[in-house]
Order: structure tokens, then sequence, then C-alpha cells
């Protein structure tokens, strides 16, 4: 397999002068290239003597393109390439440095050697995997026109950039060479790798050979009757190739220049909206020439700052060498494991995932934000007439991608470095947070001028792929230096003249150093000194400000924190019940509620009948291990998520990383806490707090799922957040059935937990009743969904806002499913089924405690119609695929295998078995043989307290939706689970393995499931929202506190233990930790904190606690 190949070796014949090109000389760079309106210049610096004796007009191949050459300086010859070659060949993506094979035309008496060819590449193909042998490089090419495969045969010859090369294996769209260290030398083949693009042409006589053949073989055909399709596509003809679809002739060409039209309109309005002072028709966005000048060239780039490796350096050591002296350092290796940095945000993956979605390029002169879809500002940013040729192109900076529902997924792929998870923004309040978040990708040349990053503190920017240019100026340089004439913009206006960063924002400035004394940031404190009349005139370090420019095409995200302005003073947001707790003399045992309506399982304490036999089917240390995971998530939950204020009249509960209350997780949240009552009283106060701030929440929108910590004035708001709903207390209004039912069914499991004393005092504070009525009165409304009775429109969904058409079923509307996707259809099945059993519970609690004859009336009508519309319509015929079905033959015990070419499309599928629908419409459609892992799901049925599901289709159900019948199931090398449209194909959810756990027939089925749970860990001891079945360190969401929570549910209730003294053992990790460096007296302050007291009271919350575990010494 070493000499496979002919290396180097080609004949070239350039136009109609049948030059004849022998080997590949090498390889040479481009030095410049200059923009034209329909061509470029290429300014190609050959090796030393390498051009010497090349003629004006004398051919020449560049990576095996026939160019002319039109002039000559010394080594540097230019080329001008018309804009078809540059789309139909790898010439249109080079840049400035980029290098390429060339080879000069032969003289008499040159060796010749390798295949004739013309200089006329045919297609282009991109490599698609490379596999390093003993002697060879194997490189497989897929090609971008598959049709071209028929003339690449095995053993043949392929030119590839210019070279000469042995055909290894052919596939139906790709094929194979294999190269020896020499080619890999001498040629550009040995800088190239997965995803570069080649140019292509194949041989000339095998490409006759095969014509030939095709043409005598129709004639045959045709002379004995038989029609057959020739192959001449590829003949040299001038008419435009036609494909016929459906009997009707389609012209390909004008379908691309169709596209290309509306691609240039898009950028022509972008660029006019984006800076309308430079026209688009006369030429002003490159009439500076700079996409040529060598001003921004990477080559030019110099620094004497040091290059650090994050994972070699101590936070502890960071902050004494750098952060306190002000030094600037370069740290590399800080992302390593982002899915970010590991191929999530390749150009092929952010172009299949957020392809169609709009990112912000610009503002126009009215300040409203310009966007282009990712596919088309890709698109720009290799274009001839725009990217690749403006002086200063357009480029993303945008700042909302993380609160938008088909960008926030990008969200995932990243988190705070471990040196800057620290939020120092935050001691400046949260209404006063400047935007904090970016998504930033340009070509070359885009950058921005002179400014101050928000706050000068803590902001960090990550550069994933390219180079980025910064100038940095110390807070004393001269004005003239760094502010040209007439620039007013930005924040230089702030610094220059040696003026305070925080100029116009005095009190913002005084309040933020008063926080950081009052934290104990000593090393920050000395800043206080330097305050004067409200203004800071000098900074730590010497960095105050700079200005950036992306030299090559990049992505970089900057992101930090965010949190709550613990020391803004507010309104009371409830109602206070020393007023009615003297009137009410009856207790728990007063109330008398049913016994028959459980207390929902993470809520309840009671381990499972068989947990002994899951014990004894876990060995010493899957018990040890999951113990220790269930302290550890139970303790996570208490010392990172919840901040309570006000001696417990309100307490927020976090999702994890993202600084808002969803009603759904913050149920799950505070349930688990429940059962610790009896044994930790004070956790009471937290638990009330977080059913007062539900309710609260609930009567601000009940159509709103997600809330702020903090109210945030909707006159401020972007146009986008306002166009979502957001502002006020609402930072999500995805309605979502299942929200208002954990409420109700949070306020059952309250009433009916032992060891509360008196619960209905806080059953009967009016903004819980308040609260309870709105909601079902909003679903009631949406029983009838449509344009005339209900208020709820979103702009996400279909029909204006309005989503799908649905007709009456007395089922309730949702518009988003609990993984807050949007409904395919409008009533989704576990949702409906959650909300009957909250409306059961809620009766009994209004039996109990409210005693309203209208909420009974009203609510009992609602239950019996939902009840009545899942059943009538919830199960459905489920489909099988044929092959999936096993035909008897006669009546023997063959079976016979058809496939779907043996029979009518009509007969390819047969009805299945019944099944639960996942949504209905209530017009006959259905999505069956689909569940989202996300609760109230299909699988995890049987905990939604709901009593009326059919048992035996219940079990068809979950078994079908564990294995293949479900598109989502996905099952890899070290991991198995289901997945959901809300992430990548192949990230199982911990949610849906939970399921699986907590729903399982037997013991070592749950056994099985604690196993994986052990896995989802990710390497940092808690649970994530998904993980990669062949790949068990990547995961999505660092930080996904439902996760961590249920899995405190599943070990306690199913392996019967109790998790509080796990918790414990890492508490007093963490106090231990704490002492080592902040105390002498370590031994003496483990005896004095409970894990109650990790609960943080008043204050800030900060959504980059995570990681908490590194160092302590957890085991996974």
């Amino acid at each position: 397999m070493a000499t496979m190949n002919t290396p180097l070796r080609t004949q070239l014949s350039c136009g109609s002068r049948n030059y004849i090109f022998s080997i590949v000389q090498g390889k040479a760079e481009v030095h410049a290239i200059y923009a034209k309106p329909d061509f470029r210049s290429f300014e190609i610096a050959f090796p030393s003597g390498a051009a010497n004796g090349v003629q004006i007009g004398a051919s020449v191949a560049i990576n095996g393109t026939c160019l002319t050459v039109v002039e000559q300086q010394g080594d540097i010859l230019r080329f001008d390439v018309i804009g078809e070659t540059l789309k139909r060949t790898n010439l249109g993506s080079l840049e400035t440095g980029s290098p390429v094979n060339f080879e000069r035309s032969a003289k008499v008496g040159d060796e010749i050697g390798g295949h004739t060819v013309s200089g006329h590449v045919h297609t282009t193909a991109r490599i698609v995997g490379t596999h390093q042998t003993e002697d060879n490089l194997r490189l497989e090419f897929e090609l971008e026109d598959p049709s071209w495969v028929k003339y690449i045969l095995p053993k043949g010859f392929v030119s590839v950039d210019g070279c000469s090369l042995t055909v290894g294996e052919v596939t139906e769209k790709s094929f194979s060479v294999y190269l020896i260290p020499e080619t890999l030398r001498v040629t550009v083949l040995g800088v190239k790798g997965k995803g570069d693009v080649v140019n292509v042409e194949a041989e000339a006589q095998t490409q006759a050979i095969v014509d030939t053949v095709e043409r005598v073989v129709a004639r045959y055909l045709n002379e004995k009757g038989l029609a057959t399709r020739t192959g001449g596509e590829h003949s040299s003809e001038p008419s435009a190739k036609r494909i016929k679809i459906n009997d009707v002739g389609i012209n390909s060409e004008k379908v691309q220049d169709d596209a290309e039209r509306k691609f240039q309109k898009k950028i022509r309005s972008a660029k006019r909206a984006a800076r309308s002072e430079l026209s688009v028709t006369k030429g002003e966005w490159q009439k500076h020439s700079y996409a040529t000048s060598h001003l921004l060239s990477t080559k030019t780039l110099r620094d004497s700052l040091p290059r650090i490796d994050a994972r070699n350096i101590s936070l502890e050591d960071f902050i004494d060498r750098f952060e306190k002296p002000g030094l600037p350092v370069v740290l590399t290796h800080a992302c390593d494991d982002w899915p970010a940095s590991q191929g999530a945000w390749t150009e092929e993956n952010l172009l299949k995932n957020y392809g169609d979605h709009k990112f912000k390029v610009g503002s126009d002169d009215d300040g409203y934000a310009v966007r282009l879809k990712l596919k088309h500002f890709l698109k720009y940013a290799k274009h001839a007439q725009h990217g690749a040729a403006d002086d200063s192109p357009l480029y993303i900076f945008d700042g909302t991608f993380a609160d938008r529902d088909t960008s926030k997924a990008l969200k995932r792929d990243y988190r705070p470095p471990e040196l800057f998870e620290e939020d120092l923004m935050a001691f400046a309040g949260e209404r006063r947070r400047p935007p904090y978040r970016w998504f930033v990708m340009g070509p070359a040349r885009s950058g921005t001028s002179v400014h101050i990053d928000p706050l000068a503190t803590s902001a960090w920017n990550t550069l994933l792929t390219g180079h980025k240019r910064w100038a940095l100026f110390p807070p004393g340089i001269p004005k003239a230096v760094v502010k040209p004439p007439g620039l007013e913009r930005e924040a230089s206006t702030w610094v220059l003249g040696r003026q305070s960063l925080f100029q116009g924002r005095p009190k913002m400035t005084v309040k933020w150093l008063e926080r950081l004394k009052k934290a104990g940031r000593d090393d920050l404190v000395e800043v206080a000194k330097e305050v004067d009349a409200g203004r800071i005139k000098r900074m730590p370090g010497d960095i105050s400000s700079s200005s950036s420019s992306s030299s090559s095409s990049s992505s970089s995200s900057s992101s930090s924190s965010s949190g709550s302005d613990s020391d803004r003073s507010e309104a009371s947001t409830t109602s206070s019940t020393s007023a009615t707790s003297n009137n009410l003399q009856y207790s728990i045992s007063n109330l008398n509620l049913r016994s028959d309506l459980p207390i929902e399982i993470w809520a309840q304490s009671q381990p499972h009948p068989e947990a002994a036999d899951v014990r004894a089917s876990l060995s010493n240390t899957e018990l040890t291990n999951l113990k220790s995971l269930c302290g550890r998530t139970l303790y996570h939950g208490l010392q990172n998520v919840v901040v309570a204020h006000d001696n417990g009249q309100r307490s927020f509960f976090a999702t994890g990383d993202l600084p808002l209350m969803w009603i759904r997780d913050s149920a799950f949240q505070i349930g688990v806490l429940l059962p610790k009552v009896k044994s930790r009283p004070s956790l009471r106060l937290v638990i009330e707090g977080g059913i007062r701030q539900q309710a609260f929440y609930i009567l601000q929108d009940p159509y709103a799922n997600g809330f702020y910590p903090e109210w945030r004035d909707p006159n401020e708001e972007n146009e986008e957040d306002r166009s979502l709903g957001r502002g006020g207390w609402v930072g999500v209004r995805n309605y979502e059935l299942d929200s208002g039912a954990y409420f109700l069914n949070l306020l059952w499991n309250y009433a009916q937990t032992p060891g509360i004393y008196r619960p209905e005092v806080l059953l009967s504070d009016p903004m819980i009743y308040d609260a309870v009525v709105l909601m079902v009165r909003t679903w009631v409304i949406e029983q009838r969904h449509n344009a005339t009775t209900s208020p709820y429109r979103f702009v996400e969904l279909e029909k204006d806002g309005l989503g799908n058409p649905v007709g009456y079923t007395g089922m309730i509307w949702s518009g988003f499913r609990p993984s807050d996707d949007e409904n395919g259809y409008g009533y989704s099945i576990p949702s409906n089924m959650y909300a009957a059993g909250a409306l059961q519970r809620a009766l009994e609690l209004n039996r109990g405690v409210w005693q309203s004859a209208e909420f009974e009336q009203m609510a009992s009508k609602l239950l019996k119609e939902v009840i009545a519309g899942i059943e009538k319509f919830g199960i459905v015929d489920s489909t099988d695929k044929i092959l999936d079905v096993a035909i008897l033959n006669g009546n023997s015990e063959e079976k016979v295998i058809l496939s779907t070419e043996d029979l009518p499309a009509e007969a390819a599928s047969v009805p299945g078995p019944k099944v639960y629908a996942y949504e209905v419409d209530g017009l006959g459609n259905a999505i069956a043989d689909f569940d989202d892992p996300n609760w109230p799901s299909l699988v995890s049925m049987p905990l939604l307290g709901y009593a009326g599901y059919d048992a035996a289709v219940y079990a068809t159900t979950r078994n079908r939706l564990l294995s293949t019948k479900n598109e989502y199931w996905f099952e890899g090398k070290g991991f198995r689970g289901m997945g959901s449209p809300h992430t990548s194909h192949g990230m199982a959810w911990a949610l849906g393995t939970l399921s699986e756990a907590l729903t399982a027939t037997t013991a070592e089925d749950r056994a099985e499931k604690l196993r994986l749970l052990l896995k989802l860990q990710c390497g940092d001891g808690l649970m994530h929202e998904s993980i990669h079945v062949d790949k068990l360190d990547r995961c999505t969401r660092k930080w996904f506190e439902w996760a961590n929570a249920l899995s405190v549910v599943a070990i306690e209730h199913l392996v019967g233990v109790d998790c509080d003294a796990a918790a414990e053992v890492h508490h007093r990790a963490v106090i231990a930790q704490r002492e080592k460096y902040r105390g002498k007296n370590r031994f003496m302050a483990l005896f004095h904190q409970g894990i109650e007291s990790a609960v943080q009271w008043g204050g800030k919350y900060n959504s980059s606690k995570v990681n908490v575990w590194k160092g302590i010494g957890w085991t996974i």
C-alpha cells in the first residue's frame, strides 16, 4: 500500500495551447488578494528561483486550476481569476498566507509523467476521513457532485489539487487515496485535514471510455427496443443541464441564479441598514482595499504577552500573579472541555443547527437590530464580492442569542472558565448590569473601535477559532493618541482624558464598591479610596479600554453569570399570614383530607417495597457511589439554588445555570425538601417562601412559566424581549399546561406532609387562593383555544402566534411542552393527565380549606371534561413498518419478510397495537410512538397522580417508547436512553433515565437504571440535562437542578436510604475546604453548621456556582 499513488506527476493542457506539465514542483503561498467587481487578482509568492523565466501569458496550474500569468515581480506572479472559477474551485476560499500547489508548463526535454488533464476542474471534494498507517496517510474524499464518481475507478488516476494520484477505494459518492510521506511534504495535501476542500479533475481517457461505452450500450438497447438513460451530462455541449422532477423540467442553473439574486438582495439590504453612510452600489465598502493590504495580516501580529496553560495554574496563583497586579496574560486550554471546542461549533454543525436563526450583524440608524440568517452570513463571509473583499465586513455580535428559543441551546456548549467563575458584575446590581453575554463571528478585518468592556471587571472572551487582535491602552495615555478626530462613539469618551469609566453613573459606582467591601473582597477595596464625588479616577491594573479586530474568520463568546440586586428595597409581594392565623383554630387532623390521593413521589419519604432487593442487586461500591451522588445533589441544591428572603416570606429557587425560577422545576426542588422538615424545621420557612413566590408569579401572568428574581422595567427591554413577552417579573412566557398543575400539586404535597404544624395557615393566604383560582380559570379559557376566546399569542407559534388549529376535546390546550419546545398538536395527553390529578387535589383542598362553592363548580366541571377528553382521544393506533412485522406463510411456521419494494405504497405500514398518544389536535391528528423525557411524560404516567389510565395500554406504550420504535431512543457504546428534539441526536436525557428507574417493574431493572445514573455525572459529580450515548464526557447543561433533585428522589426511594447523612459528609468537606484557607480552627467549625445552614438568606442569586466538588474528594 506504500506505493499505491504516483506522487506529484501531472500533465496539463491549458486552453487550446496544449501545454504539457510534468511533476508538481512544490508549494507556493498567496501573497495578496485584490478583489475586483467580477474577479479577483491573486499574487502568488513562489519559492526563490521557481518563477525564473516565466513569461507574461504563460500558463501555470494553481491547485490544479490552469491560470494565466498577467504580471511578474521577481518571485511573485499575478493571476486574474473570474467569479465562475472562484465558485467552482477551492480558489475562492484562499486567503492571504494560504499555501497552494503550483506547476509550471513543461519545456522541451522535461520529464513527462502522471496523466493528461486539462486544468479545468470538474468538481470539488471535501475530506471526510483520514487514517494514518505505518507508511501512508489515507484520505477519503466526498465529491460535491457525485455524478463524476463514474469516471474515478479503483487503481485508476485522478487529479487532486493538481497532484496525479492513484485511486484506492470508490463508493457511490466518494473515493480514497493513499499518500506517501514525500507527497505530504511537497504538496498542500500534507497540511489539509478533515473538512478541507480540494479540486478534482477526472482522467480524460477514463472519461472518454466511460462516455463511449454508455453511448454504445444505449444505441444497442434502443435497437432492441429497450429504453435507457444515457450519461452525457458532462459533455462539452453548452446547453443547460436539466433535471426532470415529477415530469416537470427544472433548469438547475436558473434555480441557482434565483437563489443568488435573493442572497444578494438580503446582503445589500443588511449593508444599507447597518451602515447607511456607505454606498453599496458605488463600491464604498471596498474603497480602501484593506482586503489586499498587509496591515491586518496575521503574519504581522507580534506581542510579548505570556501564554499560560490554564490547566496548570490555580485560582490563587492566577490572582496573585496576574489579577492583582493587573498584568495582561493569554490563557490557553481554558475551554478544551467545552462542547463548543469539541466540534459543536464547527461551521458545519452551526449551519445544521442554527442555519435559519437570525443573528444580529449591526444596528440601523434608529437603533434597531439588523439581522441575517446564519446560512446567509456564512455565505457572505466567504463571498468574493462581499465578506472576502469588504474593508470592514459585517460581523455577528449578538447579545440576545441566549434568550431566544431558536439559539439559546448555544449556552449549553460553554460555561465560564474556572478562573473566572466569580461574578463581580453582580455587585453592581442586576438592574444596572450591562449586557454580558455575546456570540461573535466574523470574517477577516471585522472589528470595533476603542471601547471599555462592561464594568472593566470580570468580563472574559474566548477565541475558539481564527485570530483576534487587541489594542490595549492604559488610562493615562494622551487623548489624541487613542481618539481619532471626530470619534465620539462607544465608551472611548468615558476614559479618554483620564475620566472615569463610570462617568454619569456615580450611584452605581459607589454602591458597587460598597458591596465589594461588604463581601470581603479586600483585593478590590483599595479602589474605594479613589472615589471622589462619585467617580473612580483609577482602577486596579493598567488596562481600562481596548479596541479589537478579527484577522480571520472567528467564533467567540463572552459571558458572565447573572445575579440579583440584593440591596434594592422592594415592596412587599406577599400577604401577611398573621392576620388570618388567629382565626384558624383547626389543625391538619381537622382537615380530614382524602388518603387515596397520594403525595407525589418526589415529596415522599417512604422507600420502595422492594428496596432491599435493589440493594442486593448492587455491589457495595455502587451503593457507596449512589449514596455519595445523592448527598452531593441534595446538598448542592441547598447550597447553590435557593435564595430565601424576609424570614421565609419568599424564596427564589433557580433552575441552575439559568437565573430564572421555573414553576415546574422549583416544584420538584421544593418537594424534595418536604420530607426533611420534620428533622430540619428551619427548611419549612424556605419551602413556604417558595410556595408564596410561585403564587405571586402566577398572579403576575398565569401563562408564563419562568420568572426573574427581580422586577425589570418592560420599557427598558429590547425589541426582541418585548416581542417574547418578557419584562416585569416574566422571563419566559412559554405557556405550558403542566406549570400550573405543578403548583396545585405542590400545595397538596405541602398539606399532606407529616410534621408540618397547621399547614392550613399558609394555604388560607389570600394570595395562594387567588393564584389557584386564576390558574384554573385560565385552563377553562384554554379548553376552547381560538382567536376569539384565548388572549395568548407567542411569536414562535404558527398562525400568527395562535398555534396550529385544534378542535374541542374537553382537554386543556398548551402552547409548549415541558421541554420548552412548542407543541406539535395542541393537547398534550400526559400534561392533561397531570392536570386532572392536580384538579382532584385542588378540589379536596377547597373542601377542607377554601370552601368556595364557585371554585367547586368550576373545577369539578373542568375535571369531568378533561377526563372525558383523555378517554376519548388519548388512546390511538400505533403504526408499524412492514419490515417490523412477521408475515406467516400459510399455516406453516415459516416467517416471510417482504421488502417494501414488493408492496404497494399503501401497504408499506400496518396498524400496530393501541398506545397512548403524546399529543392530539381533536381534528383526527395525533403523535404516537413519541415521548419527551421531561415530566409529565408518557413513561412517567404512573407517577402523575392520575388513576384513570389503562395499565395494559400504558405497558405497551412504555415498551415501544423505550425501543427503536421511538425515533428519539438512542443506544450507544456507553449509554442508552431517551432523547428529545430539544437536544442533538444521540443525547440521552437524565430525566428519561430517572423516569425509567422510577417506573421499572423489577428490582433488577431498577438497579440497572441506577447504574446508568452513575454514568450521567459527566466528570463533575452532578446530574446534567443530557449525555451523549457514545461519549460520556459530552453533556449539555452542566448545572440542571431539576435532574439533581430527581436523582435524590430516585436514590432515596429505590435504594431505601436517607441522603441527609451523605449530604452532611459533603457539607463538612466544604467547610473544611473553606477553613483550610480562612481559619485556624477548622476542626471546631465543623460542629456548628448542619446542611440547612447552606441555604442563602438574602442577597443575590449566583448562577455560576457549579463544580463546587472539584478538589473535595468525591467519588464517581
